[in-house]
């Protein structure tokens, strides 16, 4: 496999998230304006000119608060923190809604045109930090406050609008910032299972290079002392050349063993490679009970199961969201089980339909055995693989199976 293929963080930064539905988190607020303009169109005392300047400064602020939010959604969904894009242009925009949030409330019923000033709020918490957030939030309200000794508002509806102001502004703040952190710990599971991949590459390359490098520099020197000795010493470069014919039988033995290596995995091995990749990606790990069951396992039970436990937290890490993964190992009269389980599955419409070549090949790996692979989703909502695979097997030939192996060795 080509290096290229493996995933760079600049592949993976994108935010599976929708614009649009980061976007929601502010126009989820904009039903708030509705109950003031209709108000201020039942109103009799409303004289035509100040409805015409109300309707205009309100269409000119909802345009102000929708452009300036999806501006915000865009830099989330980017994962640009807003302040990166002008923290000047942010200010003028926070300013530019508190004036027309007074020149609403100064124009119709201060009561009730207090709800631009909780949309404020609500941006102020998606485009600024904490501290600069909380404090603009608590002078926002302030200064409704103020505003309410030179206008009518009740009590009530200034203690409803500060609350509001308060309140809303937190909301938005947690809610953005639980958007980030998912996507952030998306990109860093994402990362893990890169590095994985980079580094059993790695170690591929060393073991190569530790069983081909000495033994083929050593065939490098016979074959050309052997070339130069053909014609004045025969006798010598025939030797030479039965030297290079058993280096060169070594060294398929000494292939041979390290592929036989790389893919009969031990369980014991999987289970602790599977634990700290679990750990590290930040998901709760719940081990086998009886981990030790396997050392009565016969060799090729326990590399089908070291492999299951392989494919099954590779694909929770890869293609799910989860928080928790249960590895389960039992055995009943005469078959094994191994369960997996997570929460975090993708919703459906994500879900590819087809199966991928890590599935397939466990099955066949399986199925040799006489055994069953059966993975899905379960009434509570997890994800569960399970293997099935019984002591008195009927074994293919060998010989398929290992022709089977290496068919599939490129793709796995």
């Amino acid at each position: 496999m080509d290096t290229k293929d493996v995933e760079s963080p600049s592949m993976i930064s994108s935010s599976p998230i929708s614009r649009y539905l980061i976007w929601l988190v502010w126009v989820i607020w904009l039903p708030f304006i509705i109950p003031p303009i209709v108000d201020t169109l039942q109103a009799d005392r409303t004289t035509p000119f100040r409805l015409i300047i109300i309707l205009v400064v309100a269409a000119l602020f909802i345009a102000l608060y929708l452009w300036a939010t999806w501006q915000i959604a865009g830099c989330i969904m980017a994962g640009i923190a807003p302040r990166e894009e002008g923290e000047r242009a942010i200010w003028l925009k926070i300013v530019g809604m508190v004036v027309l949030g007074f020149v609403l409330a100064l124009s119709g019923p201060a009561d009730k045109w207090l709800s631009p000033f909780i949309f404020t709020s609500s941006y102020i918490g998606g485009s600024l930090r904490t501290k600069p957030a909380i404090w603009s939030a608590i002078a926002l309200a302030i200064s409704i406050i103020l505003l309410s000794r030179f206008v009518t508002i009740s009590w009530l509806e200034l203690l409803q609008a500060t609350v509001f102001i308060l309140a809303v502004c937190f909301i938005v703040m947690i809610v953005i910032r639980a958007i980030k952190m998912s996507r952030e710990l998306r990109i860093a599971r994402e990362e893990i299972a890169r590095l994985a991949v980079v580094n059993e590459r790695l170690r591929i390359a060393r073991d190569l290079h530790d069983v081909l490098g000495h033994s083929l520099s050593l065939i490098a020197l016979k074959s050309e002392l052997a070339r130069r000795l053909v014609d004045k010493v025969p006798a010598r470069a025939i030797s030479e050349i039965a030297d290079i014919e058993q280096v060169a039988r070594a060294t398929l033995q000494e292939v041979r063993e390290a592929v036989a290596n790389y893919r009969q995995p031990t369980l014991e091995n999987e289970l602790h490679g599977a634990s700290e990749l679990l750990l590290a990606a930040g998901i709760d790990y719940q081990p086998p009970l009886d981990a030790e069951l396997h050392i009565l396992f016969p060799t090729t039970i326990e590399s089908v199961l070291a492999w299951a436990v392989r494919e099954g937290v590779t694909n929770i890490i890869r293609h799910s969201r989860a928080h928790h993964c249960t590895i389960a190992l039992h055995r009943a009269n005469d078959t094994v089980t191994l369960t997996i389980s997570n929460d975090g599955v993708v919703p459906r419409s994500e879900m590819q339909s087809t199966r991928g070549n890590g599935l397939r090949g466990l099955a066949e790996r399986v199925e040799a055995l006489s055994g069953t692979c059966e993975s899905g989703l379960l009434a509570n909502g997890l994800f569960r693989l399970t293997i099935t695979l019984p002591y008195s097997h009927k074994l293919r030939p060998a010989s398929a199976l290992a022709i089977s192996s290496a068919e599939r060795s490129p793709s796995e």
